[in-house]
């Protein structure tokens, strides 16, 4: 796991919650049959977290600061996960 996150977050946790909130997406998209989420945006006053996706074992967990544009990082967030699908040995 890589993280660059304030120390007073604890990583791992941080980490299984993501995770856990990617999964109840997936199986709420399920049960209404429209595919897999390709990503989970949450939104508040101070920016915005996308979490996605990026191999069978491993998320990519963007913080976005609130004046900055949402594409170009969903475009490069896009680039990331293939990059780390091809390290990590999952479907690019």
């Amino acid at each position: 796991m890589a993280s660059d996150i304030s120390g007073d977050i604890y990583a791992e946790t941080f980490a299984a919650m993501s995770a856990a909130m990617l999964e109840a997406a997936e199986m709420v998209i399920s049960e209404l049959k429209k595919g897999v989420p390709d990503r989970i945006i949450m939104e508040t006053k101070k920016g915005k977290a996308v979490v996605c996706g990026a191999g069978p074992k491993a998320l990519l967990v963007v913080m976005i600061s609130p004046g900055a544009m949402l594409s170009p990082t969903l475009a490069e967030m896009e680039r990331a996960t293939k990059k780390i699908k091809k390290i990590t040995g999952g479907k690019p």
